[in-house]
């Protein structure tokens, strides 16, 4: 039967091919078959991307969360509270980014008149206009009510900063603080502050 096999031939384009060449083409064929995944196989990376500064608020300076409760307080009240931010990327790195810091009230109406101080300390120099014409040195109290801004019912203040980490400068720390004037209109307020470009 083998023998007949090996003889018999299949016409194929008016040519005769004996069936023993069909059979040998296709366990090639079959064979290559099984081998196209390994030869030809897809590689991956995966990774995460994360924010380049974590920011943290506090109201004692110990704790640290994303968001504090500060206590009440009256028209003509205080109201203090720190800041940290830990730079997520590699020592030596120079980023340019707003803190943007958003005052807004249930009352829907916050404004920059509701405040008589409204200050911020920092570990490092501040340049406010962010080209080098206004820089505010260390640990310093500045006002930062001249360039806080009324925008449909919220107080914004939006500081241009020039963030350069060296190994000390990777988590930095701020102090706000604040006093209401004394003619504010009752209201649940709500600070914001976050680092955008």
């Amino acid at each position: 039967m083998i023998k007949k096999l090996m003889s018999k031939k299949i016409s194929i384009f008016g040519k005769g091919i004996p069936v023993f060449m069909i059979a040998l083409i296709a366990v090639i064929g079959l064979a290559t078959a099984v081998l196209v995944p390994y030869l030809s196989n897809l590689v991956t990376a995966t990774f995460g991307v994360e924010q380049p500064m974590m920011l943290e608020i506090s109201d004692d300076g110990t704790s640290w969360a994303d968001s504090v409760t500060l206590d009440d307080t009256i028209g003509g009240g205080d109201f203090n509270f720190m800041v940290r931010s830990t730079y997520n990327g590699e020592v030596g790195d120079t980023i340019n980014l707003n803190i943007a810091t958003e005052i807004s009230n249930d009352n829907t109406n916050a404004e920059c008149g509701d405040f008589e101080v409204l200050d911020i300390k920092s570990p490092t120099a501040i340049d406010l206009n962010g080209d080098g014409t206004n820089e505010i040195p260390a640990d310093t109290w500045i006002s930062i009510l001249p360039i806080c801004l009324d925008n449909a019912g919220v107080a914004e203040v939006v500081i241009p900063a020039k963030f350069g980490y060296n190994a000390e400068d990777m988590v930095q720390e701020y102090e706000a603080r604040g006093t209401f004037k004394l003619s504010v209109q009752p209201a649940n307020y709500s600070i914001g502050i976050v680092a955008k470009q």
